[in-house]
């Protein structure tokens, strides 16, 4: 099982990716967006089988409906 810090660690550099693809949509740099949005999801995967409680259960599909969210 994960430690809570590597979750945290995790969850921190998933929320990163996610600003950095809004950024570069903003400035229309779509293969960069796709590569950090795939980086993304394969970290969010990671997250999920880490999930040990009902709050990172909560964060995990916050995060997930975000990534959803970003790659429509």
């Amino acid at each position: 099982m994960a430690s809570v810090a590597e979750f945290i660690e995790l969850r921190e550099s998933i929320e990163a990716l996610a600003g950095q693809i809004t950024v570069s949509v903003k400035n229309k740099a779509v293969q960069d967006s796709k590569d950090r949005l795939e980086e993304a999801n394969r970290k969010l995967e990671t997250l999920k089988s880490m999930v040990a409680s009902d709050v990172q259960v909560i964060v995990a599909d916050r995060l997930s409906r975000q990534l959803t969210g970003l790659s429509a």
